[in-house]
C-alpha cells in the first residue's frame, strides 16, 4: 500500500467550510490502488464530510503544508508529510491536489519517531538460503535521524521507513517484529528470492 501511495496524485474534493485548525479523522469506505506503466494512483472514498480550509487562509495546505495519517484496522499507522510546495488548487478553491514529485525516484519515507527507530538498533543473525550452515550478521545503526543496515560491516545502506515497522532497502522490504512485551526480537526481509528471518542478538 505504501509504495502506491508514495507515487500517487492525491486529490481531495473539499466542501467550503470555515478554516478549522485541528486534526480530524475521516472514516474510509473504500481504498483502491491502481498501477499503470507511468504512475500509481490511490483513490480514497468516504461518506464523511471533509472540512476544508478557506483558500488563502492560514490552514490552506499551499501555505502551511499538511500531513496524512493512515491507520489500518489493526492499528498500524503511517504518517506522510505533504509539503506546501507540492499542493495546487482549482480556480474556485473546492478541489485541492497534492503530487509527490519525488515518487518516481523511489518510495517516500514516512515520519517515524526517533524513539521507535532507535529501538531497532542491534545485531541480527541470519543464515543465507543458499548456505544454511553459515551464520552472518546484519547490523542496524541509527545516527539520530536515519536507520542504516549493513552485513558483516559492509555495504551499509539506509532503511527508508514505510511505516513504524516496515522499511525499504535497495528495492526490497524488511519488517521488524516485537514480542508481547514490546521488545524487538527479529526482522524479516522480503525479496524476490523469498522471505528471510534475522534473529536479534541478546
Amino acid at each position: 500500500m505504501t509504495r502506491s501511495l508514495a507515487a500517487a496524485l492525491l486529490t481531495v474534493v473539499l466542501v467550503p467550510y470555515a478554516a478549522v485548525a485541528e486534526d480530524f479523522a475521516i472514516t474510509g469506505k473504500k481504498l483502491v490502488m491502481a498501477q499503470t506503466p507511468s504512475r500509481a494512483v490511490l483513490v480514497f472514498i468516504s461518506r464523511d464530510v471533509i472540512r476544508a480550509p478557506l483558500p488563502g487562509g492560514p490552514d490552506d495546505p499551499r501555505v502551511t503544508g499538511a500531513s496524512l495519517r493512515v491507520t489500518s484496522g489493526t492499528a498500524e499507522t503511517a504518517l506522510f508529510d505533504l509539503p506546501a510546495a507540492n499542493w495546487t488548487a482549482s480556480s474556485n478553491g473546492t478541489v485541492f491536489a497534492y503530487k509527490n514529485l519525488q515518487a518516481p525516484s523511489g518510495p517516500s519515507a514516512v515520519k517515524v519517531a526517533p524513539s521507535v527507530l532507535s529501538a531497532y538498533v542491534g545485531s541480527y543473525d541470519f543464515s543465507p538460503a543458499e548456505n544454511p550452515t553459515v551464520v552472518l550478521t546484519s547490523n542496524v545503526t541509527f545516527n539520530g535521524s536515519e536507520l542504516s543496515i549493513d552485513t558483516e560491516g559492509k555495504d551499509k545502506m539506509p532503511l527508508i521507513p514505510l511505516s513504524e515497522t516496515l522499511f525499504s532497502v535497495a528495492g526490497d522490504r524488511i519488517e521488524f517484529a516485537k514480542d508481547d512485551k514490546g521488545k524487538v526480537t527479529h526482522f524479516v526481509s522480503f525479496a524476490a528470492e523469498g522471505a528471510l528471518k534475522s534473529i536479534r542478538k541478546p
